[in-house]
């Protein structure tokens, strides 16, 4: 199994019994702590050198990132500052768009099980947005959603946001027919932060208009996190981002912006360069945050996303089997492998604050998992990632047991 030597890659380990939660605490690979050490260093004595070097990193970053991920070119990689703000830019961008060619205002469907965080940030959207955003409503059952994701794109749907992989839940959706079948003036935006590094990338998933990552979590990176995303050829060429910054558009005489207040060169017919950095925010991503990136894809390229994903799947049915044998269930038992991911909701059976202590207890002996809850759906979840092995999945087992014991 590739604990067997990547373990030793990870000294964050040294502080749990056992880590299986997303790793968004720091726990990265030593190379890109070292990396994050001499990139500071690298900084204070030649800013300006160090500066210059962005750009090279940048597409260096988008290069690999599409390697990893095995969709479109360095074209179609964008580096934004985060998943969330990444999805709302694009979303903005993709209604702004819709109202101007069709004169409607665009009704925004969320699944029922996105992150909390991303559903906020899209009606706080709609809000300021209202003349292009009618509303932002949830569709789906608790888990499953692909269904009534095309029923809602036939009928009023124009844009559908979701999640490729549940937070919760770790349900990983087919969306086979949901892409091919929409209609051509629909959009959808997947939120892909439990999905990029810990599972496959289904070709298909190119039809998407967007998939939108982290570089924390499954990808690695430090908690100063960047965003990462997929845009296909139709985002590239057709939409304006016009959330972002000038340096990705071509306009006419410049000078007559800078001379005239009153005048938008957003609104002015402005067209996206041909050899733009697609969706380069306003202001730059850190220096450091992208080589800390960079070594971060570097070292999931080196092991093989198919390496990772064949480790996290083999574990998970050792947990499962270890579950199984103490009267437990996963939430997605039943469902077929392609639905599954390396994340496990546990159904304990408890109430959510006693879930809640149990996770406590837990971390207090060294063992990190988490307390998650959405739509009614409740449990621990764990998060099984490259550097697991069984010890970890047997420590977490023994407290468990220990833990329903003294409940019962």
């Amino acid at each position: 199994m590739l604990s067997a030597y990547t373990r030793g890659d990870f000294p964050g380990l040294g502080s749990f019994q056992s880590y299986l939660n997303t790793a968004v605490v720091g726990l990265v690979p030593r190379t890109v702590r070292d990396k994050g050490l001499r990139s500071l260093l690298e900084f204070i004595n030649n800013p300006l050198g160090k500066s210059q070097e962005a750009l090279e990193v940048y597409n260096r970053i988008r290069i690999l990132f599409s390697t990893l991920i095995g969709l479109g070119n360095k074209n179609n990689i964008v580096i934004t500052n985060g998943t969330t703000d990444c999805i709302v830019s694009i979303t903005a961008s993709l209604i702004t768009k819709h109202y101007r060619e069709h004169r409607e205002p665009v009704i925004i469907g969320v699944t029922k099980q996105e992150f909390p965080g991303v559903v906020y940030a899209l009606r706080s959207l709609c809000e300021s947005l209202y003349t292009y955003c009618n509303k932002v409503v949830e569709i789906g059952g608790t888990i499953e959603w692909e269904e009534d994701a095309s029923t809602f794109l036939d009928k009023s749907g124009r844009l559908l946001v979701a999640s490729s992989v549940q937070w919760t839940t770790g349900y990983k959706a087919d969306l086979g027919d949901v892409l091919s079948e929409r209609r051509d003036d629909s959009y959808i935006i997947l939120d892909t932060a439990q999905h990029f590094g810990q599972s496959s990338v289904p070709i298909y998933m190119r039809r998407a208009d967007a998939a939108c990552g982290t570089s924390i979590k499954w990808l690695l990176m430090p908690v100063a996190s960047l965003g990462i995303a997929y845009v296909n050829d139709r985002i590239v060429e057709e939409v304006v981002p016009l959330v972002y910054g000038l340096s990705n558009l071509e306009i006419d005489n410049i000078e007559k912006y800078y001379i005239d207040p009153s005048k938008n060169p957003l609104i002015d017919a402005p067209i996206l360069k041909q050899d733009a950095t697609r969706f380069l925010p306003i202001g730059k991503p850190s220096i450091h945050a992208m080589e800390l990136f960079l070594e971060s894809l570097n070292y999931l390229v080196s092991i093989s996303p198919m390496a990772v994903e064949d480790h996290i799947m083999g574990l998970r049915k050792i947990l499962v089997e270890m579950l199984e044998d103490m009267n437990l269930r996963e939430r997605l038992e039943g469902y077929s492998y392609r639905s599954k991911s390396g994340i496990i909701l546990v159904e304990t059976e408890l109430k959510t604050l006693k879930e809640v202590e149990l996770v406590r207890r837990l971390m207090s002996r060294g063992i990190a998992v988490s307390a998650r809850g959405q739509s009614g759906i409740h449990g621990v979840r764990v998060s099984i990632h490259l550097y697991n092995n069984e010890r970890d999945l047997y420590k977490f087992v023994d407290e468990l047991k220990t833990f329903l014991n003294s409940s019962l």
